[in-house]
């Protein structure tokens, strides 16, 4: 779905007439900025046609970018017309609302499989062991272009290959930098093993007999030992007074069976740990069929894996209830230890391109890894024709190839498209080599390191190429990608005006022109000096024909919250800008990402067009628009996808898409009150707690949640924020919508959240008060002792919030009901908690296929002492309809 495109731009028109006070909005203060343009007062041009944007380049042609009407538009997802603007910066204005909102990534098959897409590519990314089978990759409309995704692989100094496809792990995603244009996803925590085993030693099971939210563990008669989880906290199993020499023993060899859990953990001390901290851990795949099965788990990637092992626990149980068998535990010498290094997949995902790169992160110092990459395979009867280019030019064949110069490969694959490979200008993207051999293709890009080169500990090297597909059955679009991507633009700078800025280059991993540019040091000197800013003003110039390019803007500053991209004269352009961050110090990847390094970032595309010279400001943007704070969102690098909202510096909501802690539930974890005081060490505010939504429990005793399907920004700001987020139910059979806005109040939060549950397929619900919730919060740290209420008179209540497990449930008024939960701590320190609060504008729900006209439940309940308020209805047992519908319009308040 495209953004609601003219209300935006009618939004910007009226803004632009601000430029003005933005121009002088800084007075004497703006003391390090420069400004450009004249009085500001111009307007951007509103000349907007319902003409289709024509191939300007292959990230705009409709042909070569993989929408090939002619061939495939029967079976391709239908694209909404984008009206084309015409003028100066018509067409970039044109090409970055065609690309808005193109890029995603989800999870499927209970997270064992990561699924990430664009505009017209479909990847497959098998996240378990068990699903390695699984991944693909694909058309729009699900057509293979191959079978797997590439497998990576790494080669010791003595010959011996590794692939991490065949080692026993359960790998994660995670996305640092997320939003219209552009995703940078990891799929880390890959380990590469073989597992030939030529030494054993078992572990005694009765060694094992404490734990965390488990029941006590027995000794069964046929020698394992069993348990059941009482707590999805925590549930681990304790095993110590271990000695087991790590220059031995690098794996442990697990025997058992579960009914629930797909992957478990094993947890370390060794080395110069004494005991279990949770830095030495290593993941494996379960197969939950209740049946006895083998894993084995390496060891060699663990951090400081070195002396002697000491103690071992076992971090297994995924459900309250379920019952864990372990009949062996052996510490195990496989054959031949892999380099000590840790896969980081990485794909630079752009709304019309995709960069895949292998990332390897030693977990000591490495002076066995001779060389490492990707393997394609392709089945040589899908291939209609092929290209390749080495240093003598293009070849149909592999005839004559000197594999030591290749740059690209495509393939047309029938029915299908183009997929191709094209090597990165980069000296470590190494060589690209292509074998046919028993009816099956083999692309191989490998980087050899430099002769003793040594990875040092929590250092990594990288490699990659851009993979390439398109709808069509011709090599035209491909062969202009590839000429773009290996001849970047070179009349390229940052014009004099824009001081502490410059142009770094060309960055050939993501695929964008990167500059820098001052920023600031921390939330409060922004807060303090609300009219700074700081901004680079990019040129381009020599381009024979039109190029679409990707622009980042970059700043060694983690606080940067929002943006504006403004004409070479001035005027603001009505382009949304991507807007990336990251905090220093948080450490949330500390083994991927050791220095932990703050940035702030601007990403976004532009046409740079043929003949002309092509300027624009780039501005960054921290407290203030014009007079005003600003109000943005921007996504910002954490232990899992995340959102970051504030008003100005001064921080809102939070927003995890996917949930923060794995499948917590949690999805604001951070939901601020501007009427609490202001922290002594910068300008924000404390938070309410954790804030969930869609939860319920089927009539068969299975719980559900849902899991994120895409998030589209229909604004990033500067002066509203505003994102429509998808969701799917765990067991498909509710789809869930959220949009979530934001105006820059002051006075408050006032968070607008527009909620719409479709049923997709029949759910029958015992007690649906108990059992279904629409939204939950559960607080902070501490219990409120006050609940206020508008009750089934419309009559304003006030009582004591509950102290028991047990529900109780008050009924709602029907004209705009409200909650409050307040007077929490006993303490006098403000800054310690919020209060909580809600107001429902209006709802609307179908059951059954009819209208219900009955009111909303509040259930209200003391939950590991905190509150926990859920909104419901009282529907008794009931099953609800494919086509009953749930709508609620509300506003969060806290206070």
């Amino acid at each position: 779905m495209k953004k609601r495109f003219l209300s935006l731009i009618s939004l910007l028109l009226v803004l632009v007439m601000s430029v003005a006070a933005f121009a002088s909005c800084g007075g004497g203060n703006d003391t390090e900025t420069e400004q450009s343009g004249s009085d500001g007062t111009t307007a951007v041009t509103d000349a907007i046609t319902d003409a289709n944007t024509e191939g300007e380049s292959d990230e705009i042609s409709d042909t070569e970018n993989g929408t090939d009407t002619a061939t495939d538009a029967e079976t391709e997802a239908e694209t909404e017309k984008v009206v084309a603007v015409d003028g100066e910066y018509g067409k970039s204005i044109t090409l970055a609302e065609q690309l808005s909102g193109d890029v995603n990534a989800y999870y499927s098959d209970d997270r064992k499989l990561a699924t990430i897409s664009n505009g017209n590519v479909v990847i497959e990314y098998p996240l378990d062991s068990t699903s390695m089978g699984d991944g693909a990759i694909r058309t729009l409309a699900g057509k293979e272009y191959v079978s797997a995704i590439s497998k990576t692989f790494i080669k010791s100094k003595n010959g011996t290959v590794f692939y991490s496809y065949e080692a026993a792990a359960t790998e994660r995603m995670n996305i640092y930098r997320l939003g219209s244009y552009y995703y940078e996803i990891h799929m880390l925590d890959g380990v590469f093993a073989n597992y030939t085993v030529v030494k054993e030693e078992e572990l005694k099971l009765k060694g094992y007999r404490s734990g965390h939210d488990i029941s006590k563990v027995s000794m069964n008669k046929d020698g394992s030992i069993s348990y059941t989880i009482t707590s999805t906290s925590d549930p681990y199993l304790n095993g110590d007074n271990f000695r087991y020499d790590t220059s031995v023993f690098n794996a442990l060899e697990i025997t058992m069976s579960a009914t629930n859990s797909s992957s478990g953990s094993v947890y370390l001390a060794a080395g110069s740990h004494s005991g279990i901290d949770g830095s030495q851990m290593a993941k494996f795949s379960i197969n939950p069929d209740g049946e006895y099965h083998t894993y084995y788990v390496p060891f060699s990637a663990v951090e400081d894996y070195t002396g002697y092992i000491t103690r071992i626990r076992l971090d297994i149980g995924s459900k309250v209830g379920e019952e864990i068998r372990i009949s062996s535990l052996k510490m195990v010498s496989l054959a031949a230890a892999a380099p000590a290094v840790k896969l980081d997949k990485t794909y630079h995902l752009y709304s019309d391109k995709v960069n895949e790169i292998v990332r390897l992160v030693a977990s000591k110092d490495v002076d066995n890894l001779a060389s490492f990459g990707s393997i394609t395979e392709i089945s040589a009867d899908t291939v209609a024709k092929l290209v390749i280019k080495d240093k003598k030019g293009t070849h149909d064949s592999l005839d004559g190839v000197d594999m030591a110069t290749v740059e690209y490969v495509a393939f047309d694959i029938k029915g299908v498209g183009v997929f191709g490979y094209i090597l990165l200008p980069d000296e470590t993207s190494g060589k690209l080599t292509v074998a046919l051999a028993d009816g099956v293709y083999t692309l191989t890009q490998e980087y050899t390191l430099p002769e003793g080169y040594v990875v040092e500990n929590l250092k990594a090297v990288r490699s990659g190429h851009r993979l390439y597909t398109d709808l069509s059955h011709s090599f035209d679009g491909f062969l202009k990608a590839a000429e773009e991507e290996r001849h970047p633009l070179t009349e390229v700078t940052s014009t004099a005006n824009s001081r502490g800025s410059e142009y770094v280059g060309y960055d050939a991993f993501r695929g964008a022109y990167y500059f820098d540019v001052r920023g600031f040091a921390g939330f409060q000197a922004a807060y303090d000096n609300p009219y700074l800013r700081y901004y680079v003003s990019p040129s381009f110039n020599g381009v024979a024909e039109d190029r679409a390019v990707y622009i980042i803007s970059h700043t060694t500053s983690g606080n940067l919250e929002s943006a504006a991209v403004l004409s070479h004269d001035g005027l603001m352009l009505p382009i949304d800008l991507e807007v990336c961050k990251n905090f220093g110090g948080e450490h949330e990847e500390p083994f991927y990402d050791d220095g932990d390094t703050t940035y702030g970032e601007v990403i976004f595309p532009m046409v740079i067009e043929a003949g002309k010279k092509t300027e624009f400001h780039v501005i960054n943007l921290y407290q203030n628009w014009g007079d005003f704070p600003l109000k943005q969102i921007s996504s910002i690098q954490f232990i899992a996808p995340y959102y970051h909202l504030s008003v100005g510096t001064t921080e809102t909501n939070c927003i995890a898409p996917y949930y923060v802690y794995g499948k917590d539930h949690w999805t604001l974890p951070d939901f601020r009150a501007m009427s609490a005081p202001l922290w002594a060490t910068q300008p924000q505010h404390t938070s309410i707690g954790r804030l969930y939504f869609l939860e319920y429990t089927t009539a068969d005793g299975k719980d559900y949640a849902s899991e994120s399907i895409t998030n589209k920004i229909t604004a990033y700001g500067p002066t509203y924020c505003d994102i429509d987020m998808y969701y799917l139910s765990d067991d498909g059979k509710i789809s869930a919508y959220y949009r979530h806005m934001e105006m820059p109040h002051t006075d408050e939060n006032r968070t607008y959240y527009e909620l719409v549950l479709e049923v997709m397929d029949d759910i029958s619900i015992k007690d649906f008060k108990n059992d279904f919730a629409f939204f939950s919060f559960d607080g902070r740290s501490k219990l409120f002792k006050k609940l206020g209420y508008l009750n089934d008179k419309n009559e304003c209540v006030v009582t004591n919030a509950s102290s028991s497990a047990t529900p109780t449930y008050y009924t709602l008024g029907d004209k705009s009901p409200y909650i409050s939960y307040f007077d929490g701590p006993e303490t006098t320190d403000l800054i310690d908690y919020v209060n909580f609060a809600l107001v429902v504008k209006d709802y609307n729900f179908t059951v059954g296929g009819k209208e219900y006209d009955g009111n909303l439940v509040l259930r209200d309940l003391k939950s590991e002492n905190l509150n926990r308020m859920s909104l419901t209805l009282d529907l008794g047992e009931i099953t609800l309809k494919k086509g009953d519908t749930f709508k609620i319009n509300m506003i969060l308040l806290p206070w």
